[in-house]
């Protein structure tokens, strides 16, 4: 419990000394991340409510991501770990199209392990600390 604390203690400190507390995060699957959010001050923000990571986007759906992506401004966009990331994919070739980078990182909910990862002796704080570099990668864009 020890590492656990340390890591959040200084991932926090990391946020308020850069002012990236209650910074915006966009995320392209189910809101599963609401309590990791509110325990790092940062607001994690699901595209929609009742979006599907891994269906195809109508085109209406596809047309107000896009559009909300470009009008936040970011360049990153989360998607959940072990999902295949489809819709986000159809995103980032939409806006690749008008030149817009983005870039998906991968943010973890701790509830399952992939077996490769399993089989890599992977644990609780690994994930974590993924998570907390590629929050990093993005707060940082």
């Amino acid at each position: 419990m020890g590492q656990l604390n340390d890591t959040h203690e200084t991932f926090m400190a990391y946020l308020m000394d850069r002012s990236f507390l209650d910074s915006t995060i966009y995320f392209a699957g189910h809101n599963a991340m609401g309590l990791f959010g509110l325990r790092h001050q940062l607001d994690i923000h699901p595209l929609f409510s009742d979006f599907k990571p891994d269906e195809d986007l109508d085109s209406g759906q596809l047309i107000e991501f896009v559009n909300a992506i470009k009008d936040t401004g970011t360049h990153y966009l989360f998607v959940e770990a072990m999902v295949n990331p489809k819709a986000a994919l159809t995103i980032q070739a939409e806006l690749a199209k008008e030149d817009y980078e983005l870039t998906l990182l991968e943010l973890h909910s701790f509830h399952n392990l992939s077996t490769e990862d399993a089989n890599n002796g992977i644990t609780y704080i690994d994930i974590y600390k993924r998570n907390i570099a590629n929050i990093k990668t993005a707060l940082e864009g």
